[in-house]
């Protein structure tokens, strides 16, 4: 057995089974586990130590429950009323010595009231999880919390106090945890589904930035790479990551393993962030020093995970990620002055665009296809947004995919009813926000948004029984099963900022002293909305975009460029254009007039403006 020891403090002995932990407890635990032959490790002189650059876990937030009731006779459960990630702050009373509290932690609720960790993955419902705090009978009371864990949790059930003591909200507290990740953005709207829609995603995200990104804070705490870079259009609009990603790309290198070995080793779209997370780090920062890292039709092995019809074919959602990769790996050829490899891996991404085309286009439908020309089975949503997101549909051929796109939406069938509904899943989801944006399709985001049975962000907020108000954070699995905070499914929130606000930074694609710098103003003005307000931290400064619309169909637009920026501000082309002074009129495109302008505040007033789709 290796072990690593956490100081010199520490030291190591092989276990009664040869393994640290056996039956759910330590080996020293047992009779003959003790540490007669323990050694202490050997210092390692050739050890290179490098700094973390990613910041710390901290504590972020204090909550007080906003309810306790007794379900059970000495049986306290306490709502936080929000799903967190942390460890519950136990404040107890002078007690008598002795005296064992247990304190158990769920995301959900049983049937007669108390914690179901069902959702936690500790095994069968019940409360498998726990800590245990014995009081030393201290005057004044004891306050403890865990030093060694973290948690998933929403409510915290207390056993073992005194019979007949009734505790206040206020014996337990709960400690959220983070990374210490600056904040990118802010967003709040004139629709409540919305605001609260943002709010979950906020929290599925900030519950998964740990000391690594993590898949769930409840179950496994793993840091699969697709469950953060498939959703990293939403994170990155919520939070600052220039450090944080120094350190996974670090992670990356470091925990390669050897070819062919481990399971899911084939699976593209999650090995592929060794070349994602530096390009990642260039597009949104402007990063290169991880661009240096080493580093035709593919089946990938998880498909396109959590798909609600889970019919979307491997060989789509490989052979796309294998393309996205081999772009990638062209730019950052070319960034780090490797023309040859650029050009390689630039014909190869041609041939790669080809080879989709021929193997899954088919001309009588004109959608993408499991079979391409030989069957129309699984022409799912997901494998027309990938195709349509990524680039490649040939242009001849894209508003037909869009078309096939929004159908597939509207058509989509749920158990209640009939669409629309997305139903792409970790990898389809952030790509079908982006597609149908893109096409000016948003009308067809924002009546997704108002459905409520599954699959919906409405059916999770929907009341059942294990969680009474609904999920605070969004869930794993579209029929709202398995862990409740998940970020996968977090990816409509990228639409809130860069569709709904409308602040768009572009990522420059060459090497510039003024790296995005220019940003683009386009807020999308769908279904009722009257208002809307948000920001995103570029790195000359904040940039703002506000906007309200009358029932008249007045639309007035303010936004703010940071210093040292500059910006497009693109307005729907309707009724007559009150332009800010220091605006500069470029031209007219499609449904929007664009005007240029500088630093600064400017104020636009557009009167008889209408929802885009409407």
């Amino acid at each position: 057995m290796k072990a690593r020891s956490a100081d010199e403090g520490w030291s190591c002995t092989l276990g009664k089974w040869g393994i640290i932990v056996a039956d759910g407890a330590f080996c020293w635990f047992y009779p003959d586990g003790g540490e007669a032959d323990s050694k202490l490790p050997p210092p390692n002189l050739a050890t290179r130590l490098v700094a973390r650059a990613a910041e710390p876990v901290k504590i972020q937030e204090r909550l007080t429950p906003v309810s306790v009731v007794e379900p059970a006779p000495g049986t306290w459960v306490f709502d936080f009323g929000q799903n967190i990630v942390g460890f519950p702050l136990v404040n107890l009373p002078e007690l008598p010595a002795g005296t064992t509290v247990k304190v158990a932690l769920a995301e959900s609720l049983a049937a007669n009231g108390t914690v179901d960790q069902a959702s936690l993955g500790p095994g069968d419902p019940g409360t498998d999880l726990f800590n245990t705090y014995t009081t030393a009978g201290r005057p004044g009371g004891e306050t403890w919390h865990p030093k060694f864990n973290y948690f998933g949790m929403q409510w915290v059930q207390v056993t073992g106090l005194p019979r007949g003591y009734k505790p206040s909200r206020n014996l337990i507290t709960g400690l959220r945890v983070q990374a210490d990740v600056p904040a990118a953005s802010s967003f709040t709207s004139s629709s409540a589904r919305l605001n609260r829609i943002h709010k979950m995603a906020w929290h599925s995200m900030a519950s998964n930035i740990m000391s690594v990104f993590t898949d769930c804070p409840g179950r496994e705490k793993l840091s699969y790479p697709a469950d953060y870079t498939q959703p990293f259009g939403a994170l990155a609009r919520n939070f600052q990551f220039p450090a944080f990603l120094r350190t996974t790309a670090h992670h990356l290198v470091e925990g390669q393993s050897i070819a062919n070995t481990g399971r899911f080793g084939d699976e593209i779209n999650w090995g592929n962030a060794i070349v994602l997370v530096p390009s990642l780090l260039y597009d949104l920062y402007g990063d290169t020093t991880r661009e240096k890292a080493r580093g035709h039709i593919v089946d990938a092995a998880l498909a396109d995970w959590v798909e609600d019809s889970s019919q979307t074919s491997g060989r789509i959602t490989g052979t796309w990620g294998y393309y996205l990769t081999i772009k990638a790996m062209a730019r950052i050829a070319n960034l780090t002055g490797h023309q040859a490899d650029a050009n390689r891996y630039a014909d190869l991404s041609h041939d790669i665009r080809n080879a989709f085309n021929t193997a899954f286009w088919n001309d009588s439908s004109h959608r993408y296809t499991d079979a391409g020309n030989n069957g129309t089975s699984n022409a799912t949503q997901t494998a027309q947004e990938l195709a349509l997101d990524s680039g490649l549909v040939p242009e001849k051929h894209r508003q037909q995919v869009l078309n096939a796109l929004v159908e597939l939406t509207y058509d989509y069938p749920s158990r209640d009813g009939v669409g629309p509904h997305l139903s792409g899943g970790q990898i389809g989801l952030g790509p079908i926000v982006r597609a149908l944006s893109a096409g000016g399709r948003d009308d067809v985001l924002w009546d997704a948004l108002q459905q409520n049975d599954r699959p919906s962000y409405g059916y999770f907020v929907a009341s059942t029984v294990a969680n009474p108000n609904g999920f605070t954070t969004i869930g794993e699995q579209w029929d709202r099963s398995d862990s409740k905070n998940h970020m996968i499914l977090a990816q409509i929130d990228e639409w809130f900022h860069a569709g709904v606000v409308g602040i768009q930074p572009v990522a420059l694609t060459t090497l510039s002293s003024t790296w995005e710098n220019r940003l683009i103003f386009q807020p999308k003005l769908v279904g009722d909305l009257t208002s809307v307000s948000g920001t995103y931290q570029m790195l000359q400064g904040e940039a703002r975009c506000e906007w309200q619309r009358t029932a008249e169909g007045n639309f007035h637009l303010t936004v703010n460029v940071p210093a040292n920026a500059e910006a497009e501000v693109r307005l729907p082309s309707v009724g007559k254009v009150n332009a800010s002074r220091r605006a500069r009129f470029v031209r007219v495109d499609s449904d929007y007039t664009i005007y240029a302008v500088p630093a600064g505040t400017h104020v636009f007033n557009n009167e008889t403006a209408h929802a885009v789709g409407g």
